[in-house]
Protein backbone atom coordinates (compact mmCIF):
# COMPACT_ATOMS: atom_id res chain seq x y z
CA UNK A 1 0.00 0.00 0.00
CA UNK A 2 2.89 2.35 0.61
CA UNK A 3 3.81 2.14 -3.50
CA UNK A 4 0.69 3.63 -4.59
CA UNK A 5 -0.90 5.30 -1.15
CA UNK A 6 -4.40 6.20 -1.37
CA UNK A 7 -4.67 10.02 -0.84
CA UNK A 8 -2.14 10.06 -3.80
CA UNK A 9 -4.75 7.69 -6.02
CA UNK A 10 -7.14 10.12 -4.14
CA UNK A 11 -5.71 13.11 -5.56
CA UNK A 12 -5.80 11.80 -9.15
CA UNK A 13 -9.59 10.88 -8.91
CA UNK A 14 -9.92 14.55 -8.24
CA UNK A 15 -7.90 15.63 -10.87
CA UNK A 16 -9.77 13.32 -13.24
CA UNK A 17 -13.12 14.28 -12.02
CA UNK A 18 -15.99 14.20 -14.33
CA UNK A 19 -16.82 18.08 -14.42
CA UNK A 20 -20.71 19.32 -14.30
CA UNK A 21 -21.81 22.32 -15.38
CA UNK A 22 -24.38 24.04 -13.54
CA UNK A 23 -27.62 24.42 -15.03
CA UNK A 24 -30.86 25.77 -14.09
CA UNK A 25 -32.47 22.35 -12.62
CA UNK A 26 -29.32 22.51 -9.85
CA UNK A 27 -31.08 23.92 -6.77
CA UNK A 28 -28.59 23.86 -4.21
CA UNK A 29 -24.85 22.85 -3.36
CA UNK A 30 -23.75 20.19 -0.62
CA UNK A 31 -21.25 20.47 1.95
CA UNK A 32 -20.28 17.49 3.48
CA UNK A 33 -19.23 18.14 6.87
CA UNK A 34 -16.53 15.66 8.85
CA UNK A 35 -15.33 14.99 12.35
CA UNK A 36 -12.37 16.99 11.35
CA UNK A 37 -13.76 20.50 9.95
CA UNK A 38 -16.59 21.18 12.54
CA UNK A 39 -16.43 24.77 11.95
CA UNK A 40 -17.74 27.43 9.37
CA UNK A 41 -15.02 30.37 9.41
CA UNK A 42 -11.59 29.25 7.62
CA UNK A 43 -13.12 26.01 5.83
CA UNK A 44 -11.79 25.47 2.14
CA UNK A 45 -13.86 23.19 1.40
CA UNK A 46 -17.08 24.74 2.75
CA UNK A 47 -15.72 28.23 1.75
CA UNK A 48 -15.42 26.78 -2.46
CA UNK A 49 -19.10 25.68 -1.60
CA UNK A 50 -20.74 29.00 -0.52
CA UNK A 51 -18.85 30.53 -3.65
CA UNK A 52 -20.50 28.13 -5.77
CA UNK A 53 -23.60 28.90 -4.41
CA UNK A 54 -23.43 32.99 -4.62
CA UNK A 55 -22.19 32.41 -7.66
CA UNK A 56 -25.40 30.87 -8.94
CA UNK A 57 -27.93 32.10 -6.56
CA UNK A 58 -28.76 29.03 -4.86
CA UNK A 59 -28.50 27.95 -1.25
CA UNK A 60 -25.82 25.68 0.18
CA UNK A 61 -26.73 22.94 2.35
CA UNK A 62 -24.70 21.31 4.94
CA UNK A 63 -24.81 17.48 5.70
CA UNK A 64 -23.07 15.33 8.45
CA UNK A 65 -23.01 11.42 8.65
CA UNK A 66 -23.14 9.60 11.42
CA UNK A 67 -21.09 5.94 11.32
CA UNK A 68 -21.34 3.83 14.24
CA UNK A 69 -19.11 1.08 12.89
CA UNK A 70 -16.41 3.69 11.43
CA UNK A 71 -16.37 4.80 15.30
CA UNK A 72 -16.11 1.35 16.46
CA UNK A 73 -13.46 -0.08 13.46
CA UNK A 74 -11.43 3.59 14.58
CA UNK A 75 -11.53 3.02 18.48
CA UNK A 76 -13.66 6.21 19.12
CA UNK A 77 -13.62 7.58 22.67
CA UNK A 78 -17.69 8.08 24.06
CA UNK A 79 -16.66 11.61 24.97
CA UNK A 80 -15.57 12.38 21.65
CA UNK A 81 -18.53 11.43 19.98
CA UNK A 82 -20.25 13.64 22.65
CA UNK A 83 -18.18 16.82 22.03
CA UNK A 84 -18.69 16.38 18.43
CA UNK A 85 -22.33 15.96 19.01
CA UNK A 86 -22.25 18.99 20.88
CA UNK A 87 -20.81 21.21 19.13
CA UNK A 88 -22.79 20.11 15.81
CA UNK A 89 -25.87 20.97 17.99
CA UNK A 90 -24.24 24.42 18.39
CA UNK A 91 -23.59 24.52 14.67
CA UNK A 92 -26.94 24.03 13.84
CA UNK A 93 -27.94 27.10 16.30
CA UNK A 94 -25.62 28.87 14.35
CA UNK A 95 -26.05 28.43 10.75
CA UNK A 96 -30.34 28.55 11.55
CA UNK A 97 -29.66 31.93 11.89
CA UNK A 98 -27.82 32.63 8.58
CA UNK A 99 -30.97 30.45 6.65
CA UNK A 100 -28.21 27.09 6.34
CA UNK A 101 -29.64 24.06 7.32
CA UNK A 102 -27.21 21.24 8.82
CA UNK A 103 -29.10 18.07 8.03
CA UNK A 104 -27.63 14.95 10.14
CA UNK A 105 -28.34 10.82 9.33
CA UNK A 106 -27.22 8.22 10.61
CA UNK A 107 -25.35 4.66 8.68
CA UNK A 108 -25.79 1.50 10.07
CA UNK A 109 -23.81 -0.01 7.63
CA UNK A 110 -20.12 2.17 6.55
CA UNK A 111 -19.81 0.37 3.11
CA UNK A 112 -23.10 2.15 2.33
CA UNK A 113 -22.21 5.57 2.94
CA UNK A 114 -20.87 7.07 -0.27
CA UNK A 115 -24.12 5.88 -2.37
CA UNK A 116 -26.29 7.19 0.51
CA UNK A 117 -24.43 10.51 0.36
CA UNK A 118 -25.46 10.65 -3.28
CA UNK A 119 -28.73 9.60 -2.97
CA UNK A 120 -28.72 12.91 -0.27
CA UNK A 121 -27.49 15.24 -3.16
CA UNK A 122 -29.57 13.82 -5.82
CA UNK A 123 -33.10 14.38 -3.56
CA UNK A 124 -32.10 17.50 -2.80
CA UNK A 125 -31.33 18.40 -6.66
CA UNK A 126 -28.30 19.33 -6.51
CA UNK A 127 -25.22 18.57 -8.83
CA UNK A 128 -22.09 19.27 -6.83
CA UNK A 129 -20.57 17.82 -3.69
CA UNK A 130 -18.16 19.70 -1.49
CA UNK A 131 -15.96 18.50 1.84
CA UNK A 132 -12.83 18.50 3.26
CA UNK A 133 -10.28 15.29 2.90
CA UNK A 134 -10.06 12.81 6.00
CA UNK A 135 -6.33 11.19 5.64
CA UNK A 136 -7.59 7.82 7.68
CA UNK A 137 -7.18 4.63 4.82
CA UNK A 138 -10.85 3.78 5.32
CA UNK A 139 -11.72 7.61 4.93
CA UNK A 140 -9.98 8.19 2.02
CA UNK A 141 -10.91 4.31 0.00
CA UNK A 142 -14.86 5.63 0.61
CA UNK A 143 -13.66 9.01 -0.45
CA UNK A 144 -12.48 6.90 -3.85
CA UNK A 145 -15.66 5.65 -3.89
CA UNK A 146 -17.48 8.19 -3.68
CA UNK A 147 -16.01 9.74 -6.60
CA UNK A 148 -16.51 6.70 -8.63
CA UNK A 149 -20.00 6.29 -8.04
CA UNK A 150 -20.64 10.39 -8.84
CA UNK A 151 -18.49 10.20 -12.20
CA UNK A 152 -21.54 7.22 -13.07
CA UNK A 153 -24.47 9.54 -11.83
CA UNK A 154 -23.18 13.00 -13.20
CA UNK A 155 -22.47 14.56 -10.16
CA UNK A 156 -19.44 16.41 -9.74
CA UNK A 157 -17.55 16.29 -6.14
CA UNK A 158 -14.91 18.30 -4.85
CA UNK A 159 -12.89 17.52 -1.32
CA UNK A 160 -10.04 20.51 -0.39
CA UNK A 161 -6.98 19.49 1.10
CA UNK A 162 -8.06 21.52 4.92
CA UNK A 163 -6.40 19.97 7.82
CA UNK A 164 -2.55 20.45 7.16
CA UNK A 165 -1.12 23.54 6.22
CA UNK A 166 0.99 22.07 3.87
CA UNK A 167 -1.26 19.34 2.32
CA UNK A 168 0.39 15.77 2.16
CA UNK A 169 3.30 15.39 -0.32
CA UNK A 170 3.96 18.35 -1.12
CA UNK A 171 7.21 18.95 1.20
CA UNK A 172 9.86 17.45 -0.35
CA UNK A 173 13.63 17.22 0.08
CA UNK A 174 15.90 18.67 -2.27
CA UNK A 175 18.47 15.69 -2.59
CA UNK A 176 15.82 12.85 -3.01
CA UNK A 177 12.57 14.99 -4.01
CA UNK A 178 10.47 12.68 -1.79
CA UNK A 179 8.93 13.54 1.56
CA UNK A 180 11.36 13.56 4.29
CA UNK A 181 10.97 10.66 7.22
CA UNK A 182 12.17 13.31 10.29
CA UNK A 183 10.94 16.23 11.37
CA UNK A 184 13.87 18.55 11.26
CA UNK A 185 14.73 17.98 7.68
CA UNK A 186 10.58 18.63 7.20
CA UNK A 187 10.43 21.27 9.44
CA UNK A 188 13.34 22.95 7.15
CA UNK A 189 11.33 22.26 4.42
CA UNK A 190 8.50 23.68 5.58
CA UNK A 191 9.11 26.58 6.32
CA UNK A 192 10.75 27.51 3.26
CA UNK A 193 7.61 27.24 1.48
CA UNK A 194 5.00 28.92 3.74
CA UNK A 195 7.40 31.70 3.47
CA UNK A 196 8.19 31.16 -0.35
CA UNK A 197 4.24 30.88 -1.02
CA UNK A 198 2.39 32.18 1.89
CA UNK A 199 -1.40 31.23 0.43
CA UNK A 200 -0.75 28.30 2.88
CA UNK A 201 -1.44 30.26 5.48
CA UNK A 202 -4.17 32.29 4.16
CA UNK A 203 -7.54 31.64 5.96
CA UNK A 204 -11.12 31.83 3.95
CA UNK A 205 -13.76 33.82 5.77
CA UNK A 206 -17.07 32.75 7.11
CA UNK A 207 -19.84 31.14 5.49
CA UNK A 208 -22.14 33.36 3.57
CA UNK A 209 -26.33 33.06 4.48
CA UNK A 210 -28.62 31.83 2.44
CA UNK A 211 -31.57 33.69 1.14
CA UNK A 212 -34.71 33.47 3.68
CA UNK A 213 -36.25 31.57 0.77
CA UNK A 214 -34.20 28.37 1.72
CA UNK A 215 -36.05 27.83 5.24
CA UNK A 216 -39.55 27.27 3.35
CA UNK A 217 -37.50 25.53 -0.28
CA UNK A 218 -35.76 23.04 2.77
CA UNK A 219 -38.44 23.18 5.14
CA UNK A 220 -37.79 19.18 5.77
CA UNK A 221 -33.97 19.66 6.43
CA UNK A 222 -34.71 22.72 8.85
CA UNK A 223 -36.87 20.40 10.74
CA UNK A 224 -34.33 17.85 11.46
CA UNK A 225 -32.96 17.31 15.03
CA UNK A 226 -29.33 15.67 16.26
CA UNK A 227 -29.54 13.40 18.76
CA UNK A 228 -27.74 13.90 22.25
CA UNK A 229 -26.53 11.10 21.35
CA UNK A 230 -25.24 7.54 19.36
CA UNK A 231 -26.52 4.31 20.48
CA UNK A 232 -22.87 2.06 21.54
CA UNK A 233 -21.45 5.33 22.37
CA UNK A 234 -23.09 6.87 25.32
CA UNK A 235 -21.11 9.57 27.28
CA UNK A 236 -21.01 8.29 30.88
CA UNK A 237 -19.62 11.43 31.91
CA UNK A 238 -21.59 14.02 29.41
CA UNK A 239 -22.18 16.46 32.64
CA UNK A 240 -18.57 17.05 33.43
CA UNK A 241 -17.33 16.84 29.77
CA UNK A 242 -19.82 19.24 29.28
CA UNK A 243 -18.16 21.32 32.01
CA UNK A 244 -14.27 21.10 31.23
CA UNK A 245 -14.59 20.78 27.52
CA UNK A 246 -17.34 23.86 26.86
CA UNK A 247 -18.47 24.15 22.95
CA UNK A 248 -19.89 27.56 21.33
CA UNK A 249 -19.89 29.49 18.32
CA UNK A 250 -16.68 31.19 19.43
CA UNK A 251 -15.39 28.79 22.66
CA UNK A 252 -12.24 27.52 20.42
CA UNK A 253 -11.14 31.24 19.36
CA UNK A 254 -11.46 32.08 23.14
CA UNK A 255 -9.37 29.41 24.13
CA UNK A 256 -6.53 30.40 22.02
CA UNK A 257 -6.81 33.78 23.05
CA UNK A 258 -6.72 32.96 26.51
CA UNK A 259 -3.58 30.96 26.15
CA UNK A 260 -1.89 33.77 24.16
CA UNK A 261 -3.12 36.54 26.63
CA UNK A 262 -3.05 35.47 29.91
CA UNK A 263 -1.11 34.01 32.77
CA UNK A 264 -0.89 30.58 34.28
CA UNK A 265 -3.86 29.47 36.17
CA UNK A 266 -2.25 27.65 39.07
CA UNK A 267 -4.91 26.06 40.33
CA UNK A 268 -6.49 25.13 36.83
CA UNK A 269 -5.01 21.39 37.01
CA UNK A 270 -8.51 20.02 36.07
CA UNK A 271 -10.56 23.29 35.24
CA UNK A 272 -12.36 24.52 32.26
CA UNK A 273 -10.54 26.39 30.10
CA UNK A 274 -12.61 29.48 30.42
CA UNK A 275 -13.17 29.34 33.68
CA UNK A 276 -12.74 32.47 36.47
CA UNK A 277 -9.37 33.41 37.65
CA UNK A 278 -7.55 34.39 34.28
CA UNK A 279 -5.25 36.87 34.74
CA UNK A 280 -4.39 38.92 31.32
CA UNK A 281 -0.44 39.80 31.22
CA UNK A 282 0.58 39.44 27.60
CA UNK A 283 4.50 39.83 28.42
CA UNK A 284 3.94 37.02 30.57
CA UNK A 285 1.78 35.42 29.20
CA UNK A 286 1.40 31.18 28.96
CA UNK A 287 2.56 31.28 25.49
CA UNK A 288 5.25 33.59 26.17
CA UNK A 289 6.12 31.19 29.18
CA UNK A 290 5.51 27.81 26.73
CA UNK A 291 9.46 27.35 26.10
CA UNK A 292 10.06 26.41 29.86
CA UNK A 293 6.42 26.05 30.84
CA UNK A 294 5.32 23.28 28.42
CA UNK A 295 7.17 20.58 30.86
CA UNK A 296 5.26 21.76 34.29
CA UNK A 297 1.96 19.58 34.39
CA UNK A 298 0.61 21.87 37.52
CA UNK A 299 -2.21 24.53 37.03
CA UNK A 300 -2.50 25.30 33.36
CA UNK A 301 0.82 25.55 31.03
CA UNK A 302 -0.54 24.62 27.66
CA UNK A 303 -3.12 25.87 25.36
CA UNK A 304 -5.47 23.27 26.36
CA UNK A 305 -6.87 23.81 22.27
CA UNK A 306 -6.07 20.22 20.84
CA UNK A 307 -9.57 18.69 21.55
CA UNK A 308 -10.84 21.84 19.24
CA UNK A 309 -7.89 21.11 16.93
CA UNK A 310 -8.84 17.31 16.52
CA UNK A 311 -12.44 17.73 15.96
CA UNK A 312 -11.81 21.05 13.36
CA UNK A 313 -13.35 23.59 15.68
CA UNK A 314 -10.37 25.92 15.04
CA UNK A 315 -8.65 25.32 12.18
CA UNK A 316 -4.68 24.60 11.84
CA UNK A 317 -4.08 28.07 9.68
CA UNK A 318 -5.98 30.23 12.63
CA UNK A 319 -3.77 28.76 15.37
CA UNK A 320 -0.19 29.04 13.83
CA UNK A 321 -1.32 32.55 12.38
CA UNK A 322 -2.65 33.94 15.81
CA UNK A 323 0.28 32.44 17.76
CA UNK A 324 2.80 34.14 14.75
CA UNK A 325 1.31 37.23 15.71
CA UNK A 326 3.39 37.28 18.82
CA UNK A 327 6.86 36.91 17.20
CA UNK A 328 9.86 39.11 17.29
CA UNK A 329 12.38 39.43 15.01
CA UNK A 330 12.13 36.64 12.71
CA UNK A 331 9.71 36.31 9.68
CA UNK A 332 8.36 32.97 11.00
CA UNK A 333 9.18 32.27 14.18
CA UNK A 334 10.20 28.39 14.91
CA UNK A 335 12.65 28.57 17.12
CA UNK A 336 13.28 26.67 20.00
CA UNK A 337 14.33 29.48 22.45
CA UNK A 338 10.57 30.99 22.62
CA UNK A 339 7.53 30.46 23.70
CA UNK A 340 5.93 31.34 19.89
CA UNK A 341 8.58 29.03 18.33
CA UNK A 342 7.89 26.16 20.24
CA UNK A 343 4.38 26.13 20.49
CA UNK A 344 3.59 26.88 16.63
CA UNK A 345 6.40 23.90 16.05
CA UNK A 346 3.96 21.88 17.46
CA UNK A 347 1.35 22.89 15.26
CA UNK A 348 4.08 21.18 12.25
CA UNK A 349 4.42 18.68 13.96
CA UNK A 350 0.87 17.83 13.55
CA UNK A 351 1.36 18.27 9.84
CA UNK A 352 4.46 16.47 9.99
CA UNK A 353 2.83 13.30 11.40
CA UNK A 354 -0.19 13.48 9.28
CA UNK A 355 2.17 13.84 6.80
CA UNK A 356 3.91 10.59 7.46
CA UNK A 357 0.54 8.75 7.84
CA UNK A 358 -0.18 9.86 4.17
CA UNK A 359 3.35 8.77 2.93
CA UNK A 360 3.60 5.21 5.02
CA UNK A 361 -0.55 4.51 5.45
CA UNK A 362 0.71 1.09 6.70
CA UNK A 363 1.47 2.45 9.91
CA UNK A 364 -2.27 3.05 10.87
CA UNK A 365 -2.81 -0.82 10.26
CA UNK A 366 -0.48 -1.38 13.30
CA UNK A 367 2.68 -2.07 11.15
CA UNK A 368 5.84 0.08 12.80
CA UNK A 369 7.69 2.39 10.67
CA UNK A 370 11.09 0.75 11.51
CA UNK A 371 10.18 -2.74 10.18
CA UNK A 372 13.56 -3.61 11.67
CA UNK A 373 11.73 -3.31 15.03
CA UNK A 374 8.99 -6.17 13.94
CA UNK A 375 10.44 -8.70 16.00
CA UNK A 376 10.41 -7.63 19.35
CA UNK A 377 9.11 -9.68 22.26
CA UNK A 378 6.40 -8.10 24.27
CA UNK A 379 5.54 -8.97 27.44
CA UNK A 380 1.32 -9.98 27.39
CA UNK A 381 0.62 -9.36 31.33
CA UNK A 382 -3.23 -7.85 31.43
CA UNK A 383 -2.89 -7.51 34.98
CA UNK A 384 -0.20 -5.18 34.15
CA UNK A 385 -2.27 -3.25 31.33
CA UNK A 386 -4.94 -3.00 33.45
CA UNK A 387 -2.96 -1.42 36.47
CA UNK A 388 -1.33 1.08 34.11
CA UNK A 389 -4.44 1.92 32.50
CA UNK A 390 -6.03 2.50 36.07
CA UNK A 391 -3.12 4.44 37.38
CA UNK A 392 -1.79 2.07 39.53
CA UNK A 393 1.12 1.05 39.08
CA UNK A 394 3.20 1.80 41.94
CA UNK A 395 5.11 4.79 40.11
CA UNK A 396 3.01 8.17 41.13
CA UNK A 397 3.99 10.08 38.25
CA UNK A 398 2.68 7.58 36.23
CA UNK A 399 -0.78 6.81 37.76
CA UNK A 400 -1.63 10.76 38.07
CA UNK A 401 -1.61 11.19 34.47
CA UNK A 402 -3.15 8.18 33.75
CA UNK A 403 -6.01 9.09 36.30
CA UNK A 404 -5.79 12.52 34.62
CA UNK A 405 -7.00 10.71 31.23
CA UNK A 406 -9.43 8.93 32.83
CA UNK A 407 -10.87 11.39 34.71
CA UNK A 408 -10.77 14.25 32.03
CA UNK A 409 -9.96 12.46 28.66
CA UNK A 410 -6.99 14.59 28.41
CA UNK A 411 -3.36 14.46 29.18
CA UNK A 412 -0.30 16.70 29.54
CA UNK A 413 1.40 16.16 26.50
CA UNK A 414 4.73 15.43 28.85
CA UNK A 415 2.84 12.84 30.78
CA UNK A 416 1.44 10.77 27.25
CA UNK A 417 5.32 10.82 26.74
CA UNK A 418 5.85 9.50 30.34
CA UNK A 419 3.21 6.71 30.60
CA UNK A 420 3.64 5.48 26.79
CA UNK A 421 7.32 5.28 27.61
CA UNK A 422 6.28 3.40 31.27
CA UNK A 423 3.96 0.71 29.58
CA UNK A 424 6.48 -0.11 26.45
CA UNK A 425 10.19 0.32 28.44
CA UNK A 426 9.13 -0.69 31.80
CA UNK A 427 6.48 -2.97 31.12
CA UNK A 428 7.79 -3.87 27.85
CA UNK A 429 3.88 -4.28 26.44
CA UNK A 430 3.35 -3.77 23.19
CA UNK A 431 2.96 -0.15 21.70
CA UNK A 432 -0.39 -1.03 20.23
CA UNK A 433 -1.56 -1.48 23.09
CA UNK A 434 -1.41 1.70 24.74
CA UNK A 435 -2.44 3.52 21.44
CA UNK A 436 -5.58 1.85 21.57
CA UNK A 437 -6.61 2.81 25.04
CA UNK A 438 -5.45 6.68 24.40
CA UNK A 439 -7.78 6.37 21.32
CA UNK A 440 -10.69 5.15 23.56
CA UNK A 441 -9.93 7.80 26.29
CA UNK A 442 -8.73 10.72 24.38
CA UNK A 443 -11.20 13.61 24.06
CA UNK A 444 -8.71 14.85 21.18
CA UNK A 445 -7.56 11.51 19.58
CA UNK A 446 -5.83 12.27 16.45
CA UNK A 447 -4.82 9.14 14.36
CA UNK A 448 -1.42 10.94 13.06
CA UNK A 449 -0.56 12.28 16.36
CA UNK A 450 -1.35 9.47 18.87
CA UNK A 451 0.49 6.37 16.53
CA UNK A 452 3.27 8.96 15.73
CA UNK A 453 3.34 9.72 19.69
CA UNK A 454 3.35 6.00 20.71
CA UNK A 455 6.03 4.81 18.18
CA UNK A 456 8.07 7.75 19.01
CA UNK A 457 8.05 6.38 22.76
CA UNK A 458 8.79 2.66 21.45
CA UNK A 459 11.64 3.96 19.59
CA UNK A 460 9.97 2.10 16.43
CA UNK A 461 8.58 5.11 14.82
CA UNK A 462 10.11 8.27 12.65
CA UNK A 463 12.15 10.47 14.38
CA UNK A 464 11.91 8.08 17.56
CA UNK A 465 13.55 7.93 20.51
CA UNK A 466 16.68 5.90 20.48
CA UNK A 467 15.88 2.22 21.79
CA UNK A 468 17.89 2.98 24.67
CA UNK A 469 16.50 5.96 26.10
CA UNK A 470 14.41 5.16 28.33
CA UNK A 471 12.39 7.71 30.91
CA UNK A 472 12.80 7.64 34.65
CA UNK A 473 9.84 8.03 36.78
CA UNK A 474 11.75 9.77 39.47
CA UNK A 475 13.72 12.28 36.86
CA UNK A 476 10.30 12.82 35.17
CA UNK A 477 8.86 13.57 38.24
CA UNK A 478 11.42 16.06 38.94
CA UNK A 479 10.79 17.84 35.51
CA UNK A 480 7.24 17.87 35.26
CA UNK A 481 5.82 17.91 39.05
CA UNK A 482 8.92 19.34 41.17
CA UNK A 483 6.17 20.44 43.65
CA UNK A 484 4.43 17.40 43.76
CA UNK A 485 0.92 19.50 43.06
CA UNK A 486 -0.21 17.28 39.96
CA UNK A 487 0.22 13.86 41.31
CA UNK A 488 -0.88 15.00 45.38
CA UNK A 489 -4.36 16.50 42.75
CA UNK A 490 -4.88 13.09 41.29
CA UNK A 491 -3.92 10.77 43.85
CA UNK A 492 -5.27 12.10 47.11
CA UNK A 493 -3.99 9.53 49.13
CA UNK A 494 -0.51 10.39 48.33
CA UNK A 495 -1.59 13.85 49.51
CA UNK A 496 0.18 13.78 52.97
CA UNK A 497 3.72 13.16 51.49
CA UNK A 498 6.34 15.90 50.11
CA UNK A 499 8.86 15.13 47.57
CA UNK A 500 11.15 13.27 47.15
CA UNK A 501 9.22 10.56 48.91
CA UNK A 502 6.23 11.28 47.62
CA UNK A 503 7.76 10.11 43.73
CA UNK A 504 8.88 6.94 45.30
CA UNK A 505 6.53 6.34 48.32
CA UNK A 506 7.45 2.31 48.66
CA UNK A 507 11.43 2.87 48.75
CA UNK A 508 10.88 5.72 51.35
CA UNK A 509 8.68 5.08 53.99
CA UNK A 510 8.40 2.68 56.04
CA UNK A 511 6.70 -0.74 55.63
CA UNK A 512 3.93 0.07 58.21
CA UNK A 513 3.58 3.70 56.69
CA UNK A 514 3.72 2.67 52.97
CA UNK A 515 0.26 0.25 54.15
CA UNK A 516 -1.18 3.27 55.38
CA UNK A 517 -1.61 4.42 51.95
CA UNK A 518 -3.93 2.20 50.26
CA UNK A 519 -1.59 2.54 47.63
CA UNK A 520 0.54 -0.38 45.47
CA UNK A 521 3.62 -1.56 45.32
CA UNK A 522 5.60 -0.61 42.04
CA UNK A 523 4.71 -3.51 39.78
CA UNK A 524 7.82 -3.74 37.93
CA UNK A 525 11.26 -2.24 39.50
CA UNK A 526 12.82 0.34 37.02
CA UNK A 527 16.19 -1.49 36.84
CA UNK A 528 15.11 -4.40 36.09
CA UNK A 529 12.68 -2.84 33.48
CA UNK A 530 15.52 -1.06 32.04
CA UNK A 531 17.83 -3.73 31.84
CA UNK A 532 15.27 -5.66 30.16
CA UNK A 533 14.13 -3.61 27.60
CA UNK A 534 17.77 -3.17 26.74
CA UNK A 535 18.57 -6.85 25.83
CA UNK A 536 15.10 -7.04 24.06
CA UNK A 537 15.89 -4.32 21.80
CA UNK A 538 19.26 -5.52 21.09
CA UNK A 539 18.15 -8.74 20.31
CA UNK A 540 15.87 -7.71 18.31
CA UNK A 541 18.23 -5.76 15.76
CA UNK A 542 20.57 -8.69 16.37
CA UNK A 543 23.16 -7.14 18.10
CA UNK A 544 22.57 -9.38 21.10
Amino acid sequence: MDENPPVLRLNDALENRRKVEHDEDEKCVVFWMRMHDLRIVDSRGLSFASDYAARYGIPVIILHVFSPEDYAAHDRSARRIDLILRKLHSLQEELDELNIPLYTFTAEKRREIPQLVLDFVKNNNAKHLFGNIEYEIDELFRDLQVINLANEQSIEVRLEHDNMIVPPFKVLTKTTNKPPMTYTAYLKSWEKMVLDDPSYRDETGRVEANDKSAREQYKVLFGKEIPNEIEGFECHDKVKMKDLWPVGPKTADEILERFLHTKNRKDATEANPLGEGAEEDVENSRIKEYANGRNITTGETTSKISPYLASGQISTRQCFNRAQKFKNGYKIDLTRDTGVGMWSEEIVWKDFYQNVLCVNPRISMGHPFLKKYRFIEWEYNDDHLEAWHKGKTGWPIVDAAMRQLISTGWMHNRMRMTVASYLCKDLMIDWREGERVFARELIDHDLGSNNGGWQWSAGTGTDAQPYFRIFNPISQSNKADPTGEYIHHWLPELRSIQPPALFEPAKHLSKNEFQKLNYPKPIVDHKFARDRALSRYKKALGKE
